[in-house]
C-alpha cells in the first residue's frame, strides 16, 4: 500500500515571456517558447492529479500566480527567495512540518515523465527509502524524492550543471542515507531535447503521457 500522506511537488516557474525555456527561444520564438511550456505544465498537473487518490499534490511557484486558468484547483504554495536549492530546502521543511509522510518534487522539464517512474518513487519511500532519485539524462535529475528535509541534498549544490546527479548520490552516500536510483528519463531543455521530445510524441503511448504538449507542437508545426 502506498504511503497517503506522500506529498508530490511540481516545483515551477510560472509562465512568463522571456522566463522559461530561454535555450528554446532561438528556435521557436518567445510566444512559441511559452505556449509550450504552458502545455509542460499543464500535463505534468495532469500526471499529478491521476495520483491525488494516492498522495497529496501541490504546485510550488517561484511567486503568486500570473494566471490560475489551468491549475484545477491544485494547491498553490510560493518557493520564496534564494537560488534553487534554497528553494527546495524551504520547501522540503515546509511540507514536513505540515505532517507528509515524504516530498517527492517533480520539475517542468519531462512532460512525458511515465507514471511508473513516479510509482517506484512512491515504493522507494514506502519501504524504508531515505532519498530517491530518477537522474536526468543531462546529468541532473527529473525527480527527488525525500522521506524528510535534508539539507545536505540542496545547499551549495552546482545547480544547473551536469554535476547535480553525481553530488546528490555522493552527498546522500555521505550522510548515510539509504539512496534507491529509479529509471532515469530526460529534460527538455533545448533543440536535442526538443527533436527527442517530438520523436516520443509522434507514438500514441507518448501522445498519451503529453497530449497538451502534443497539440501545442502540432500547432506550431513541428509534430
Amino acid at each position: 500500500m502506498i504511503l497517503v500522506s506522500v506529498r508530490l511537488v511540481l516545483f515551477a516557474k510560472r509562465p512568463r515571456p522571456g522566463r522559461v525555456k530561454t535555450r528554446l527561444e532561438p528556435e521557436l520564438g518567445a510566444e512559441r517558447t511559452l505556449a509550450l511550456y504552458r502545455a509542460f505544465v499543464c500535463d505534468q498537473l495532469r500526471l499529478l492529479r491521476s495520483m491525488s487518490e494516492r498522495c497529496e499534490i501541490e504546485l510550488c511557484l517561484d511567486g503568486p500566480p500570473d494566471d490560475s486558468s489551468g491549475l484545477g484547483g491544485v494547491p498553490i504554495s510560493q518557493q520564496g527567495d534564494g537560488d534553487l536549492g534554497a528553494r527546495l530546502s524551504r520547501c522540503s521543511r515546509r511540507v514536513h512540518a505540515e505532517g507528509a509522510a515524504g516530498c517527492v518534487f517533480v520539475g517542468t522539464d519531462s512532460p512525458t515523465l511515465p507514471r511508473s517512474i513516479l510509482e517506484a518513487a512512491l515504493r522507494g519511500l514506502e519501504e524504508g527509502r531515505q532519498v530517491v532519485v530518477s537522474p536526468a539524462q543531462d546529468g541532473g535529475y527529473v525527480l527527488l524524492g525525500i522521506d524528510r528535509p535534508y539539507p545536505e541534498l540542496f545547499d551549495g549544490m552546482p545547480w544547473g550543471t551536469a554535476r547535480v546527479w553525481r553530488e546528490t548520490r555522493d552527498r546522500a552516500t555521505a550522510a548515510g542515507r539509504s539512496l534507491l536510483q529509479i529509471e532515469p528519463w530526460y529534460d527538455v531543455d533545448d533543440g536535442t531535447g526538443l527533436l527527442r521530445l517530438v520523436e516520443e510524441l509522434s507514438t500514441p503511448a507518448g501522445r498519451a503521457r503529453a497530449p497538451e504538449t502534443a497539440r501545442v507542437l502540432e500547432e506550431i508545426g513541428r509534430l
